[in-house]
């Protein structure tokens, strides 16, 4: 019988003695997914917030051309600053999206790149609506729209099935400036990893609780770890869908994988301590997966 090693099987010998090899696929779906960008609020969705309808207010002394919402930091999924955007709409009824509505009419936004055009331009990251044309006074704004509400972003499996994490890698800007630490998590049920405390009747059987939380002080504390770097990557793209500076990347293998099952409620969150967003323009992490299910 073949033996399994790797990414390869191993057969039986050819007419000259050698060993045949071929490559086989690994089981499961393969996923890439990538955090939030830690530089840049707009992008926390996760942990995000809904307001519907809400009241936006004229700027003081303006024309009644700009209004601001009561929070900053809107979610901006239109723009490409999140990675599969289009994708993460779809799950979710909001879909994160911003209705601006004016005397009860929905307004429509600057197309996402477009220098010109429609009824307005959105400010993610002030909260503030710049109108075409002034707003009547008889006609008030309302918005629909998501705020960051932390800077948490979890890594859940979905009911039945693994995420196995094979490798993955931290990409910064050379701009950043990291303001805070950032903390990665491991939750699973505590009906699972403390059932002592279940059956005193301290936790829930599925309450979540964390059992591997790592602090990342200083970018050092990050790079330490890496295994290497990735050669430098330019300022490239255009000053308008581009990157402004240099991004440096770091890789992470894993001898061993790292998996998340959904029925012991395993899940890896990364988050900011103090929710302080890093300066600069960006800080992600991508994670390399396969998704199978449970058997």
């Amino acid at each position: 019988m073949a033996e399994s090693l790797g990414a390869y099987v191993f057969g039986k010998f050819d007419s000259e003695g050698k060993l045949e090899v071929s490559p086989y696929l690994r089981s499961g779906d393969e996923k890439t997914i990538v955090t939030h960008n830690f530089c840049d609020a707009t992008t926390w969705w996760t942990e995000s917030e809904r307001v519907t309808s809400g009241a936006a207010v004229v700027v003081s002394g303006s024309d009644r051309k700009v209004w601001t919402l009561p929070h900053s930091n809107i979610i901006d999924v239109s723009h490409g600053k999140i990675f599969e955007e289009d994708s993460l709409v779809s799950n979710v009824s909001h879909d994160y999206s911003v209705n601006v509505y004016v005397g009860g009419v929905l307004k429509t936004e600057r197309t996402p790149f477009a220098q010109s055009g429609g009824d307005y331009v959105m400010n993610y990251a002030s909260g503030t609506i710049t109108f075409a044309s002034a707003i009547d006074s008889k006609n008030s704004v309302h918005v629909s729209y998501s705020y960051a509400g932390g800077s948490g972003w979890w890594m859940t499996p979905s009911s039945g099935t693994i995420i196995n994490i094979e490798f993955a890698e931290a990409q910064f800007s050379k701009n950043i400036e990291m303001n805070d630490t950032l903390v990665t998590t491991v939750y699973g049920y505590a009906g699972i990893f403390a059932p002592e405390y279940v059956a005193l009747g301290l936790l829930a059987s599925g309450s979540l609780i964390p059992l591997q939380p790592d602090y990342y002080k200083t970018i050092a504390n990050i790079i330490e770890e890496a295994m290497g770097a990735y050669p430098v990557i330019p300022a490239i793209g255009g000053s308008v869908r581009g990157i402004a500076d240099e991004i440096y990347g770091f890789p992470f293998q894993y001898r061993a994988k790292k998996s998340l099952t959904s029925a012991y409620g395993l899940r890896l969150k990364i988050s900011l301590q103090n929710n302080i967003a890093y300066g600069g323009e960006l800080c992600s992490l991508t994670y390399y997966t396969t998704i199978e299910p449970i058997t």
